[in-house]
């Protein structure tokens, strides 16, 4: 019998309605172990096969982070917007979890990224993400000022709002709005994407699987739209590909770039 998470955003009470739905769909076919209405308990502990998540992209990208190291298979309930990661829609909610009781069903594997913060030889934060790591100024209207560095060779010293540094599930996201191109989700790359660069020459650049980047300079780092940090200028940042990748479970009637095409409108 498989285990399974629910997972809900407490702020929408459609949510907890659908997972209350699933909750009764899946009595005698599966075991729940967890009904979770929070987005801080962690999950990583939490034996179990399958997480099905009821929210948009945000609730999934929390999901993920407290996942931690034991990323399992996620089915996503769109209830949000958008929804890149957040796939099916409410009505084909029975129907797919009939297909993961049945292990009928592929998964998208999605790289993450690793960030380590190191001040004066210690480690002040060190986190992963699925959609992007942004550098920007500490102060609203200020330039912020970066130096990059590509395994340890200097790259770029960039003026601006700031920098991005994303994965390609986050090429759809904050880096699309900046600018930044699309890339093949399942694409183990980092994408360097400068915010309203003071120099026109700064152009976004992809980075390959094992090249590591460093950032160091005055600024506030957010993790998939969370503030983790703030850096004084004194820091180096080091961002690499993870070895860990999230799974998301992939609609049954959509290609690889179906989605896509939908969200966008292409060839309406």
């Amino acid at each position: 019998m498989k285990k399974i998470i629910l997972v809900a955003n407490p702020e929408k009470e459609m949510a907890r309605e659908l997972s209350l739905q699933a909750a009764e769909f899946l009595n005698g076919k599966a075991e729940v172990v967890c009904r979770d209405y929070s987005f801080d308990e962690p999950l990583e502990d939490i034996e179990a096969d399958v997480a099905v998540v009821f929210g948009g992209d945000g609730t999934v990208l929390n999901t993920v982070m407290r996942l931690g190291r034991k990323q399992i298979p996620l089915l996503t309930v769109n209830l949000g917007r958008l929804g890149f990661l957040a796939e099916i829609g409410p009505e084909e909610l029975l129907p797919d979890l009939e297909r993961v009781l049945a292990a009928d069903f592929s998964v998208s594997e999605r790289m993450l990224l690793e960030a380590t913060v190191v001040r004066s030889g210690e480690i002040i934060w060190q986190g992963r993400c699925l959609n992007e790591f942004a550098f920007v100024t500490a102060e609203h209207g200020r330039m912020c000022h970066l130096s990059l560095e590509v395994d340890c060779g200097h790259l770029i010293n960039t003026a601006g709002d700031g920098v991005l540094v994303a994965t390609a599930t986050g090429s759809t996201g904050y880096s699309l709005s900046a600018g930044g191109p699309i890339l093949n989700p399942e694409l183990r790359a980092a994408l360097l994407v400068p915010l309203c660069p003071h120099l026109l020459s700064n152009r976004p650049l992809v980075l390959g699987e094992y090249e590591t980047l460093v950032v160091s300079g005055e600024s506030i780092i957010s993790c998939d739209g969370q503030k983790v940090c703030v850096l004084d200028g004194s820091e180096r940042v080091s961002i690499t590909c993870s070895e860990i990748s999230a799974k998301i479970i992939l609609r049954s009637d959509c290609g690889r770039y179906d989605i896509l095409k939908q969200k966008l409108g292409w060839g309406e």
